[in-house]
C-alpha cells in the first residue's frame, strides 16, 4: 500500500510538474519576447519573478524526488539485508536432506536407458528394413537383365524367319511372272524346278 501510495504520488507530482512546467517555459517565453521588444520595468520584474518561481518549484520536485526515493530505499534496507541470508539458510536445509522428492535420479536413469534401448532396436529394425530394399533392388536388377538378354537372343531368330519368308514371297512371285510368261501353272513351275513353292505366306 504504501508502494502504491508513492507511485499515485511521483505520478501525480510529475504529470502536474509537466504541466506546470509547460505554462511557465510558454509564459517565460512570452515575458521574454515582450521585455526584448519594450523597456517596461514592470515587464523586467514579472520575468524575474517567473524565473525565480521556476527555479522554486524544479528544485521542490527535485527535492521531493530524492526525499521519496531514500525513503523507499530506508524500508527496502532491511529486505535487501536479510533476504540473501534466508535464501542461503533454505538452500542449505534443502540439500542438506533427501532430495528425491525433487529429483529422482534412479528413475531418471532408468528412463535414460530405456530410451537408449528403444532407441538401438529401431536402429536395427532400419537396418534390416534397408538389407530387404537392397536384396530385392538385386533381384530387379538381376530380372531386368535376363530379359534384355533374351530379347537379344530372340531377335535373330525373329529376323531369320522374316528373312525366309521373304525369300519365300519373292520365289512365288518370280514363279507367277515366268508362268504367266510361258502359260503354264505356278505349281507346275514349282514341280519342275523341284521345289514345292506354293505354301501360304
Amino acid at each position: 500500500e504504501w508502494e502504491k501510495a508513492n507511485d499515485n504520488s511521483q505520478s501525480l507530482t510529475r504529470s502536474s510538474g509537466k504541466v506546470i512546467e509547460n505554462k511557465d517555459w510558454s509564459s517565460l517565453l512570452q515575458l521574454m519576447e515582450e521585455v526584448a521588444c519594450s523597456r517596461d520595468e514592470n515587464r523586467t520584474s514579472a520575468v524575474v519573478s517567473a524565473l525565480v518561481q521556476h527555479i522554486i518549484r524544479s528544485w521542490r520536485t527535485q527535492f521531493a524526488k530524492a526525499i521519496t526515493m531514500k525513503f523507499n530505499c530506508f524500508f527496502m534496507m532491511p529486505f535487501v539485508d536479510e533476504f540473501p541470508f534466508y535464501l542461503r539458510n533454505e538452500l542449505d536445509r534443502l540439500y542438506e536432506g533427501d532430495l528425491t522428492h525433487l529429483f529422482d535420479i534412479g528413475e531418471a536413469r532408468s528412463n535414460l536407458m530405456r530410451k537408449r534401448e528403444a532407441l538401438l532396436h529401431e536402429c536395427k529394425a532400419n537396418e534390416q528394413l534397408q538389407h530387404k530394399f537392397d536384396a530385392i533392388n538385386a533381384q530387379l536388377k538381376a530380372s531386368q537383365h535376363l530379359w534384355e538378354v533374351d530379347d537379344e537372343d530372340a531377335r535373330p531368330v525373329e529376323s531369320a524367319e522374316a528373312d525366309a519368308r521373304l525369300t519365300q514371297h519373292a520365289q512365288k512371285q518370280e514363279n507367277k511372272t515366268y508362268a504367266q510368261d510361258h502359260g503354264i501353272h505356278s505349281s507346275d513351275v514349282g514341280h519342275r524346278s523341284g521345289y514345292d513353292f506354293s505354301l501360304s505366306p
